[in-house]
């Protein structure tokens, strides 16, 4: 258990770093009220877990979605075996 939590832990961490390097070329109003799917880098195993406990499905989304200049929507879905959150 210890080390799945402590890969998914350094999953997150890696993808954030990836984010925070990544370039938005589209302008802010453009952007605005489109939805987009932010893959976690977590698996789907772990997704019902999330689900259940509120407060680690918005921390997870709050992350991502931020990170990325964009509002969590409360949704999370498992595509490619991978868990991801969607962001406004």
């Amino acid at each position: 258990m210890r080390s799945t939590v402590s890969r998914f832990a350094a999953i997150v961490a890696l993808t954030l770093c990836i984010a925070a390097c990544g370039n938005d070329s589209k302008p802010a109003a453009q952007a605005e009220g489109a939805m987009k799917w932010l893959s976690t880098g977590g698996p789907c195993e772990d997704l019902e877990r999330i689900k259940n406990d509120h407060e680690s499905k918005e921390n997870l989304g709050l992350v991502f979605c931020g990170n990325a200049g964009h509002t969590f929507t409360g949704e999370l879905r498992c595509e490619r075996d991978l868990i991801e959150v969607q962001c406004r």
